[in-house]
């Protein structure tokens, strides 16, 4: 199985680590391959396709790698892979949470093997991206990523069993650094610890203002786009009573009898029609307008923290990936 080109309009802003990336999509080519010789014999049907991502954080952690030395790209390509890697294994565990039985247009791997081989198929791609990032010998790198993970954790857990009434703005904001930007920014500052750990705090509030705008305009996406352009179902977020900030934000500017439709519309696979519905309320309440504004906020941050770094194409390119994160559409 080969690995998918990313989106065409991140060919600019990968060019000056794409050789060392497409090694990297190689790696998880054969990391993905292995996943799914593990249960024999295969399960019929098209085999899932997870690892077909845009590998934005291995770019992230490639590009911040060459704002620092860029001659030392050749060698962090595992520590990239490893990244992406367990980004594979939060996938495959969020699909089992959610329920999800569509990834990227293709079956979720619990759908195409069972849960139970699911989560050990999850729990396989964690000790395979470990495995990756033990070969530099540093400590502080594994205690990075795994922080990452146990911030992905915890906020998730938190927020399990949360009623909407307990919940705050900022709360949803603080699971939105959880579940993402924990791990996005320890992409980002990966390198750092083996290059220039001066530069760490740089890199590492680049890639949490960069995470928070990413899993905001994730949470928008997931009302507003339709089935096609999502390759899974839309207004996911709310069948599954998520707790995300563009939710909080409708529920609190709803009428009592709207807020009581939609609060109906939770535990249950949503019809076409009530997802117009959804969408046109948030369209009447302004809520992606306010999420914009806020996702602004973030990637201006975050490309803030970038003018400690020399001028390079490398920075150029992190600027561009902060750019790009309110224009993708899935």
């Amino acid at each position: 199985m080969s690995i998918s080109k990313h989106a065409p309009e991140l060919d600019p802003i990968y060019a000056p680590v794409q050789e060392s990336l497409d090694q990297v999509r190689e790696i998880l080519s054969h990391l993905w391959n292995d996943v799914l010789c593990l249960v024999q014999p295969p399960a019929p049907g098209t085999p899932p396709q997870q690892a077909q991502g845009k590998l934005l954080r291995p770019a992230a952690c490639l590009l911040g790698a060459g704002t620092l030395q860029p001659s030392a790209l050749p060698q962090l390509i595992k520590l990239a892979a490893s990244y992406e890697a367990m980004h594979l294994a939060s996938l495959v565990h969020d699909d089992i949470v959610d329920q999800a039985a569509l990834r990227r247009g293709q079956s979720s791997l619990h759908k195409y093997w069972n849960e139970h081989a699911a989560i050990l198929g999850g729990d396989y791609l964690v000790a395979r991206a470990l495995q990756l990032m033990v070969d530099y010998e540093n400590t502080q790198l594994i205690a990075g990523i795994l922080s990452a993970v146990r911030d992905m954790s915890e906020g998730e857990l938190l927020f399990l069993e949360k009623s909407w009434s307990a919940i705050t703005e900022e709360d949803c904001l603080n699971l939105a650094k959880a579940k993402t930007a924990s791990l996005f920014a320890a992409s980002c500052a990966g390198s750092a610890v083996l290059l220039a750990p001066d530069h760490y705090k740089t890199l590492d509030n680049y890639g949490v203002n960069a995470g928070i705008a990413f899993q905001l305009t994730d949470d928008m996406l997931d009302l507003t786009q339709p089935f096609t352009t999502l390759g899974k179902q839309p207004c996911g977020d709310i069948s599954e009573k998520k707790k995300t900030l563009p939710i909080f934000l409708l529920r609190n500017r709803m009428n009592a009898a709207d807020l009581k439709t939609l609060k109906s519309l939770g535990g249950k696979a949503l019809s076409e029609e009530e997802c117009v519905w959804i969408k046109k309320q948030i369209d009447e309440h302004d809520v992606e307008t306010t999420v914009d504004a806020l996702v602004d906020r973030y990637i201006q941050q975050g490309i803030e923290c970038l003018a400690a770094l020399p001028p390079s194409s490398y920075r150029d390119s992190l600027e561009a990936l902060a750019h790009y994160i309110p224009r993708r559409v899935t």
